[in-house]
């Protein structure tokens, strides 16, 4: 991984780090919403939800266009797919590693047969 990818995944978890931004990820998890339904469904001020948004749109976590003078707001699958590729890769690592090896047991169950009688 590069040093901008991983400076990226780092702002990504950072942004994801409070709780009022995941919230704004569960809601927009749903479909999408205007700036207004988000601020109706979190009870924070306008600016306060507003700054949180800005920041998940720099992330690149969610993007937003205009409709008239409505800015809707939407996830970007594409940047939490790439999150989730990477905790799932250490997922996958973890499991390698952790899991016993079927030889290993097998030699194990010799010894605590063994033991036990």
């Amino acid at each position: 991984m590069s040093l901008s990818e991983q400076q990226a995944l780092d702002a990504a978890f950072d942004a994801l780090s409070h709780p009022a931004r995941r919230a704004v990820i569960d809601r927009l998890a749903c479909g999408p919403a205007a700036a207004k339904e988000l601020a109706d469904v979190y009870a924070t001020g306008f600016p306060t939800l507003m700054k949180h948004v800005r920041l998940l749109e720099n992330q690149g976590l969610i993007c937003s266009h205009r409709v008239g003078r409505v800015r809707i707001y939407r996830l970007d699958v594409g940047r939490l797919e790439q999150i989730g590729r990477w905790i799932d890769a250490r997922c996958r690592i973890s499991h390698r590693t952790t899991s016993p090896r079927p030889s290993l047991i097998a030699g194990r169950q010799a010894e605590w047969d063994v033991a036990s009688a």
